[in-house]
């Protein structure tokens, strides 16, 4: 009898061999797809934090009286950005980056020697997230660009 109740566990234990390659081959493309959406999230934040942290900083050199130009200011905003993607050409870089100083009727400024101090500006920052994406191809973002704006009165 012991003999017979072997037998019959072999059997039952071997016809479970190819579910589990079944099993792998339907679940591992969900797993990879899952974990590659979520790198690709994870950096799309890390960007956005990224952009924020500019914008900060661009308008704190901004807010300066001592800063008399625009020039300052962009070379503050490519100097960080060159310091958070330094893989990054100044090509790519001049193009995935832009922005605009704007005073409290949203109107662009163009000198800053002329502002007056005190009053409210602030600095619009925006960087294109596909010069840094590592998952290339994947059009859930659908072209998205990062965007943070900072307030602030000129010194």
């Amino acid at each position: 009898m012991k003999i017979k109740n072997n037998i019959i566990r072999s059997r039952s234990n071997s016809s479970r061999h190819g579910a589990a390659a079944v099993e792998a081959a339907l679940l591992l493309p969900m797993l990879f797809i899952v974990t590659f959406g979520a790198i690709d999230i994870a950096q799309y934040i890390n960007l956005a934090q990224m952009v924020t942290q500019a914008s900060r900083e661009g308008g704190r050199i901004a807010s300066r009286n001592a800063t008399g130009s625009i020039d300052e200011v962009e070379t503050a905003l490519m100097d960080y950005f060159g310091n958070c993607f330094p893989n990054l050409s100044n090509n790519d870089l001049s193009a995935a980056v832009t922005f605009r100083l704007l005073n409290e009727d949203s109107e662009e400024i163009t000198n800053l020697a002329e502002t007056v101090s005190g009053d409210p500006y602030s600095i619009e920052v925006t960087f294109d997230y596909e010069y840094v994406r590592w998952l290339n191809g994947l059009d859930y973002w659908d072209g998205t660009i990062n965007i943070s704006t900072t307030h602030f009165r000129r010194e």
